[in-house]
């Protein structure tokens, strides 16, 4: 902490003073709605503007607010979770940061706890997006955290802290950034605690998930001219957490529960400058090291990765093509076996686009890469959309999807391992292929206010656990999934005050055998109303929000649907927000993971305050 003070304060007079704006700097990086491949109605939207009257604590107060993602928690708020988008799989890479995978890499999971929120800047689902948009290993539907880059026009720094009542929860986020200049330099804190919840599995006798996140980002952004830009970009995270179904916490024995640490360092290297063809290079580093450590396990693993991407336009055709290449190394104990497995992946391809922006509209793409477990494999896609000039818009889109295997399912040997009080014994295969998804998808709506979508997927090499004395990953599960999802949304000015509403339906008729933790169907909406005065210097925002779910299932075991309502409170003075919100009204007991019991009724209130603003 020294250390980081030191430089913090060596380096912030001389960027301050040798701040020069820059003007005609590269476009803004990050986001999938910079791609002009993407069709309308294939990417949802929500800015921090929006989020701004409500108390963000984590990633999943979020997903709650976003049309066709649900996600499942192994705890308290700040857990450990997986994610799916349109009722897909929850394995692969389902969560962005800036475009790039922020998973774990030995299993796949979401690191949504580590992500960097104090400097977000919006969220977009991906629900049927090309091939040049997603990253390694991804399928293509993924939810893109979009985080600001770099300085703004003047210095700038941003305070959030909150706390909470029933639930006792607190997070405090801060950053600062140097005026935007030849060289700017940004700095992010955020941090999370959440006290333990009740487990389900007790009866309400012990205690599962003690968490405290932490999370330091900093970013050193060179613009030596308006073509080129190089971002240094690098994070170091960790939590601790208290308690599991395994070994949970009974206070009234004494019994402290299991510790579990999880700590990693990022990195990532970026430049890019305007190519030939009008278009522009981006060339990209990173390297990813998490470590993991628990009463039997420990895992540690290491990834390498590096890829170019060349965005170009010749005769009317926009066209993307990439390439990247990954290494990831481990070592890892479970059970007090020791192994350090090692895989290498590279992949290529090309996606284009033609046709007016209001009128008719094509989209195809191939890719392909090998693995040096899983082989080779090829997919692709097409897709034509026509719009029109008062907005409404039709899309239909054909693609063959894959993910390839984790290093778990690959990797792991014959293991003996605890699992809710019994040792089950488990076991990678090396001989599995990438899962498949042949799709199908029509589309029509009117930008910003309305869209429907029905979709269809065979999914087969679905990768499932199978057997007993170990279970083995196999890759022959097959599932037919048929589904719908509806988004409304609109805003208008009555009697002087700001009115807004959402809404968002998605129904999953045919859900397939194996689609873990995806309810049957989801509601989820909201009205809001802002009240603006003194030149809209201070206003006033109200707002309530609801989700409900339906059944789930998890192998044998079904989880009922639930009902869940919130409401909050915003009043913004000058540069200050002060936000109320009360959390699960109606008081709902209900698990989207089997043995875990989400959130209580519970009062948050915080604020923000912006300097230099």
């Amino acid at each position: 902490m020294k250390l980081f003070k030191f430089l913090f304060f060596a380096l912030l007079p001389a960027l301050v003073a040798a701040a020069r704006p820059v003007h005609g700097r590269p476009g803004e990086t990050g986001s999938v709605l910079a791609d002009s491949l993407a069709f309308p109605g294939e990417v949802y939207v929500l800015t921090s503007d929006q989020l701004a009257g409500r108390v963000i604590n984590t990633v999943e107060d979020i997903l709650d607010l976003l049309p066709g993602v649900t996600y499942w928690r192994r705890g308290p708020s700040g857990s450990p979770l997986g994610l799916s988008v349109d009722g897909r799989n929850w394995k692969g890479v389902t969560l962005l940061v800036n475009g790039h995978p922020f998973t774990d890499p030995w299993g796949g999971l979401p690191l949504a706890r580590f992500a960097p929120l104090s400097r977000l800047k919006q969220v977009e689902v991906v629900y049927s997006g090309s091939f040049a948009l997603a990253p390694h290993g991804s399928p293509g539907c993924v939810v893109n955290l979009v985080m600001e880059e770099g300085g703004r026009e003047g210095p700038m720094a941003e305070a959030d802290f909150s706390n909470s009542r029933g639930q006792n929860r607190r997070s405090r986020r801060i950053w600062f950034s140097t005026p935007r200049s030849y060289a700017d330099l940004s700095f992010a804190y955020d941090e999370y605690l959440q006290d333990a919840s009740v487990s389900a599995l007790c009866g309400g006798s012990c205690l599962t998930g003690q968490y405290d996140s932490r999370s330091l980002t900093a970013e050193l952004r060179f613009t030596p001219d308006s073509q080129g830009e190089l971002l240094v970009r690098m994070q170091r995270f960790e939590d601790t957490f208290r308690g599991s179904v395994n070994s949970p916490r009974v206070p009234n024995l004494g019994i402290p529960g299991e510790g579990i640490r999880y700590g990693g360092f990022d990195s990532r290297l970026r430049y890019r400058r305007a190519g030939p063809g009008g278009g522009e290079l981006s060339v990209s580093a990173g390297q990813r090291m998490v470590e993991m450590k628990r009463d039997s396990i420990s895992t540690s693993g290491l990834v390498l990765d590096g890829g170019v991407r060349w965005e170009f336009e010749a005769a009317g055709v926009k066209a993307v093509s990439f390439a990247d290449a990954r290494r990831s190394l481990f070592e890892n104990r479970i059970s007090g076996e020791y192994f350090d497995p090692c895989i290498d992946e590279a992949r290529g391809g090309i996606a284009a686009a033609w046709g007016k922006a209001g009128g008719l509209r094509w989209r195809c793409g191939a890719l392909a890469g090998i693995h040096s477990e899983a082989g080779s494999w090829a997919g692709g896609e097409a897709g034509l959309c026509r719009g029109r000039e008062d907005g409404f818009h039709q899309r239909v889109m054909l693609a063959r999807r894959l993910r390839t295997p984790s290093a778990e399912e690959l990797t792991q040997p014959d293991l003996s391992i605890l699992a809710d009080g019994e040792y089950l014994r488990s076991a990678g295969n090396g001989s599995l292929e990438p899962e498949l998804s042949d799709e199908v998808s029509l589309g029509a709506g009117f930008a910003g206010s309305v869209s429907i979508d029905l979709f269809a997927r065979r999914e087969t090499r679905m990768i499932v656990l199978r057997g007993a004395s170990p279970a083995v990953w196999t890759g022959d599960g097959e599932d037919e999934v048929l589904g719908a999802r509806i988004a409304a949304a609109q805003r208008r000015a009555i009697l002087g005050i700001d009115c807004g509403y959402s809404f968002s339906a998605e129904y999953n008729g045919s859900r397939g055998d194996y689609a873990a933790g995806i309810p049957e169907y989801r509601l989820s909406g909201g009205v809001d109303f802002k009240r603006s005065s003194f030149k809209n210097t201070e206003t006033a925002t109200l707002g309530i929000c609801g989700v409900h779910a339906g059944e789930s299932r998890w192998g044998d075991a079904s989880l009922e649907g639930y009902s869940v309502l919130n409401a909050s409170l915003a009043v913004t003075v000058m540069s200050a927000v002060v936000h109320l919100e009360w959390r699960n009204i109606l008081d709902e007991r209900y698990e989207t993971f089997p043995g875990y019991l989400m959130d209580r009724r519970h009062v948050r209130f915080g604020f923000i305050w912006k300097l230099f603003d």
